[in-house]
Formats: C-alpha cells, structure tokens, sequence
C-alpha cells in the first residue's frame, strides 16, 4: 500500500513527519493523512516527494523495484532531476509555477554555498 511505503521512506531517511512537511512545503497533518491512508496523492506530491528524497516512483506507486534510485554522485543526480522537471513541463503535468517550486526545493540545499541557484 503507498500509505506503508511513505512511512517506509521516511523511517529509512530517519525523518519525522515534520521533517518530510518541511522539505516538501505542505503540512505534517497531510503527510499524517497520506500515511494512515485518509488521503490520496497528488501526481504532483508523488513527482516532489521522489524528486526530494530520491525515491524510485515506480516502487512508490505499485510497490515494484528498488524503493531508491541509485545515485553517481549528487551533481548528476541534480542534473537528471532538473531534466524530468522539464520534461514534466513539456509534457504538460506540471505548470510553470509548479516547475519553479519543484526546482527551488531541490536546490534548496544549496543556496547559501556561493551557488548561484
């Protein structure tokens, strides 16, 4: 059920509800609601939450292959998920303002390091 695989992340990245909230700028109560299954996902939520935790949509969606994609190095894994953003906005699935609050989340990291982000 996606309900136990949330939950299944979160312990794995050793977060509190809150701390998944915060990452992804919605409210504890609906990550709360997602995992004790009284709310449904959004397609938008689902594409945020793999973006930001790294997180196979896949496995996420029907419980099939690897929870976590794997990762080379964090610079290329950036740029991969920059370019399924935009290919996202091309397609039509997300917006133009839902593009820019999906890229300032995942760059979000590195703002303040003299990236020019």
């Amino acid at each position: 059920m996606l309900a136990d695989r949330l939950i299944s992340v979160r312990k794995k990245k050793r977060y509190k509800q809150k701390d998944v909230a915060n990452c992804l700028g919605i409210t504890p109560k609906y990550i709360c609601d997602l995992e004790k299954g009284r709310s449904k996902p959004s397609e938008l939520f689902i594409k945020a939450y793999c973006l930001k935790f790294n997180v196979n949509e896949e496995w996420l969606k029907t419980g099939q292959g690897d929870m976590l994609n794997e990762v080379k190095n964090e610079d290329e894994d950036i740029l991969s998920k920059l370019k399924d953003m935009a290919t996202l906005l091309r397609q039509g699935i997300i917006t133009e303002t839902e593009l820019k609050l999906l890229k300032n989340k995942l760059l979000s990291p590195l703002k303040g390091t003299g990236t020019d982000a």
